[in-house]
């Protein structure tokens, strides 16, 4: 899958991921530092009911309704001849249960992609920016976790694609749009609301929800949060000391005359 806006934009030098470091979540982070493993979670555990969720347009006319009708019942129908294909191509167009165009069945279309698309794809979120506010808050345990630092151009990243923001749902156009635009309005577009967090995103298809092994170099940082505890700090320390190669650690401080986030390295 090709996303043009990430090809136009350059890739970020570094990526960020807010967790939470107490409980399960602890658990998935000291895997990460210690093992090297990150988890791609399947979009209906997120917290955006819209995401990976796209909405559904079969505006068009009968003749290429029938037309992708028979492409599609050739590549997975069972064999049947171009006259069979056609017929049954018209029937469907005749029967309000199975034509795309009644709303109804148009909404069954596009409850049963969401729910393929939210269980079966895994995908893996990241940020360029670590110094959000709302997002230590909704992501890092309310500025008492960490944000973990990847490098944006090591392997672990190569094929990190950007999120699209917009203002209204993008449809996916039945027939029409091809497979890599109709995957693009389905896992890397999301509303205006969400544009703060400046997310890229790692895409599991072919072996959906898990985990993954990445190279011990691609973590190279890793920022503690501006409320972490004395606790938290030495459990990130020690994590630190068990990982093969040099991570860099960061300490997150309020600023005392801003609403701003001030992020200062600290010495091992």
């Amino acid at each position: 899958m090709t996303n043009t806006s990430s090809v136009a934009d350059s890739v970020p030098s570094k990526f960020y991921k807010y967790r939470s470091i107490f409980g399960q979540s602890g658990e998935f982070v000291k895997r990460t530092v210690c093992e090297d493993e990150i988890y791609f979670p399947p979009p209906a555990s997120f917290n955006d009911p819209f995401d990976c969720r796209p909405a559904f347009s079969f505006d068009v006319s009968d003749e290429e309704l029938v037309a992708d009708y028979i492409r599609i019942a050739k590549k997975h129908g069972p064999p049947m001849s171009d006259r069979e294909l056609h017929e049954d191509a018209m029937k469907m167009l005749a029967d309000p249960a199975r034509n795309p165009k009644n709303p109804d069945v148009c909404a069954a279309i596009q409850d049963r992609h969401s729910e393929v698309m939210t269980n079966a794809v895994g995908v893996f979120c990241v940020s360029t920016v670590r110094d959000d506010i709302l997002m230590w808050s909704h992501y890092a345990d309310c500025h008492r976790g960490i944000c973990l630092e990847f490098d944006g151009l090591g392997k672990l990243m190569a094929h990190a694609q950007k999120v699209v923001y917009t203002e209204e749902r993008r449809f996916i156009r039945m027939p029409g749009d091809d497979n890599d635009t109709s995957l693009e309005k389905a896992l890397l577009t999301k509303s205006k609301h969400w544009e703060y967090e400046q997310e890229w995103r790692l895409i599991a298809y072919k072996n959906g929800p898990g985990v993954q092994k990445f190279r011990p170099e691609n973590l190279t940082g890793i920022i503690v949060g501006a409320q972490a505890s004395n606790k938290a700090i030495q459990n990130v320390r020690e994590w630190i000391e068990k990982h093969p190669t040099f991570i860099d650690l960061y300490q997150a401080r309020v600023n005392r005359y801003k609403y701003t986030l001030d992020i200062d390295e600290v010495t091992l």
